[in-house]
Parts: C-alpha cells; structure tokens; sequence
C-alpha cells in the first residue's frame, strides 16, 4: 500500500510541476530504512497543490480518529475563492467526516479539505492551520510551509526530500 501512495504521491507532482514548466525534482528513497538513492533538484522550494490534502488528513485523524462519530457539513466558508472549484457535496447537509476525508483523498474535493479543518471541537481554522506547520516540523519538514488545507494556494510549499518525510511517517 505505502509503495502505491509513493507512485501516486511522485505521479502528482511530476505533473503539477510539468504543468507549471519548473525544472523537474526526484529522489528515490528507501521506505524502510529512509536511505537515498538517487535525487535531483531534491531541496528546492516548490507549490505542492493537492499534497497538501495528505497532511490535512493526518491531521484531522490525530484529533478526530473515531469517524463513525462525527458528523459536520459544507457551508459556504468552504468555498474555493482562489480557483474558484466546486465540491461536489451538498452545502448545509448533514455529512459523515468519513465521507469528507474520503471525497478529500479520491476526489482531492477543496471544500471538503476545508470543512474538515474547521470541524474539529474549539479549534479554528487557522488553528487547524498552524496545527500542519507544526506537525511539519515535528517530523523535520523544515523547508515546508501551509497556509490552506486544500493546497490550493501556491503558497503551500514544500521540497521532494520534506514530501518523503511525510511518506516516511
């Protein structure tokens, strides 16, 4: 399964960076023992886009692991003002955290990555947020920054070597 979510974690970016004509970025690690094997551009600084999403998740499952439990919706706070995308949730709805963590994952759905980071108990948003870049930086991912749950902004940065961090856990 971690072997699938690399290929598919390395195919995502390999496109977002393609896309936006950057130099091409790699390295090729050892899950097991967190060995190199091969990099390339492997530090540098780029938009990570819906990778974000990955680390919203592991977020979201820290202070809410029981899923059964609980039960939140979209409003119009999780709307995407930047690209202007559209969930393809019902706003004001009654929906399972499970569901949204799963439309966030296949669907990589923006509103649900934002209804998910504001649906934790006495947490704000940008409480949510700085709980990202902390758990970043717990794990070393120092060269990698969130300002939004969903990766739309290009200001969520990150470098392939922070990404494999991320992977490592």
């Amino acid at each position: 399964m971690k072997n699938k979510l690399i290929l598919i974690i390395l195919s995502l970016y390999t496109s977002f960076v393609t896309a936006q004509n950057l130099p091409a970025a790699y390295s090729i690690m050892d899950m097991k023992t967190g060995n190199y094997y091969e990099s390339y551009n492997s530090t540098a600084q780029r938009p990570i886009a819906s990778l974000t999403k990955l680390m919203t998740a592991y977020v979201f499952l820290r202070y809410i692991p029981d899923l059964e439990n609980c039960i939140t919706n979209i409003t119009q706070e999780d709307n995407d003002n930047i690209k202007r995308t559209n969930t393809k949730l019902d706003k004001y709805e009654p929906i399972s955290c499970k569901k949204l963590l799963q439309t966030m994952l296949i669907s990589s759905d923006n509103g649900a990555a934002h209804a998910l980071a504001r649906s934790i108990p006495n947490l704000s948003y940008n409480g949510f947020i700085k709980l990202m870049n902390e758990q970043a930086r717990e794990w070393s991912m120092l060269n990698t920054q969130f300002v939004d749950s969903s990766g739309l902004s290009p200001k969520n940065i990150s470098t392939v070597n922070n990404l494999n961090m991320l992977l490592y856990q």
